[in-house]
C-alpha cells in the first residue's frame, strides 16, 4: 500500500473506494462537521490529487478488481448477456448502450476533451515557492469568503 499516509488520508481513501463519492469520504474521513459543502467538495478534491492519497486509491482499485474477479473480459460477457436480453425485449437503445460500453472498455471509443495551451499569468514560468503563494492566498480567500472551517 502507499507510503507516507495520515490515518485520516488512509481512511479517506478507503471510504472513497466504498462509496465512489469523494465529498462523503471525506466527511468519513475528517471532522467536518462544521463545514460548508463547497469546503468538503474542494478538500476532497485535493485530497485525490495528492500523489500519495492517489496511489492507494488506485491500488485498493486493482485489489477489488482482483477479488472480484472484474476483468475486461468478464465485463464483455456480461455486456454480451445485456445486448441479448435487450434484443430479445426489442430495447434498441439498450442494445446501442451496451455496444458502445463494449467499445469504451476495448479501448475502442475515448472521450475526447479539447485542451487548450492558455497561459495568460505566465503560471507554467512561475517557481514553485511563487506557485504555493498564491495557491495559499487563493485557499485563504477562499475560506475567508466562504467562513472557516476549523475542523478541516
Amino acid at each position: 500500500m502507499a507510503e507516507n499516509l495520515t490515518i485520516k488520508q488512509e481512511n479517506f481513501a478507503r471510504a472513497y473506494i466504498e462509496t465512489g463519492n469523494a465529498s462523503e469520504a471525506y466527511r468519513r474521513a475528517y471532522d467536518a462537521e462544521n463545514c460548508a459543502a463547497e469546503t468538503i467538495r474542494v478538500k476532497a478534491c485535493e485530497l485525490l490529487q495528492n500523489g500519495n492519497v492517489a496511489v492507494m486509491v488506485e491500488e485498493l482499485k486493482a485489489d477489488h478488481a482482483e477479488r472480484h474477479e472484474v476483468t475486461v473480459d468478464s465485463l464483455t460477457v456480461r455486456l454480451d448477456s445485456a445486448y441479448d436480453v435487450a434484443r430479445d425485449n426489442k430495447q434498441a437503445s439498450a442494445m446501442v448502450s451496451s455496444v458502445a460500453v463494449t467499445a469504451k472498455i476495448h479501448g475502442m471509443i475515448t472521450d475526447k476533451k479539447q485542451i487548450v495551451n492558455n497561459d495568460p499569468h505566465g503560471l507554467r514560468e512561475m517557481s514553485t515557492e511563487k506557485l504555493e503563494g498564491l495557491r495559499e492566498e487563493s485557499v485563504a480567500r477562499y475560506l475567508a469568503k466562504k467562513g472557516n472551517c476549523p475542523g478541516c
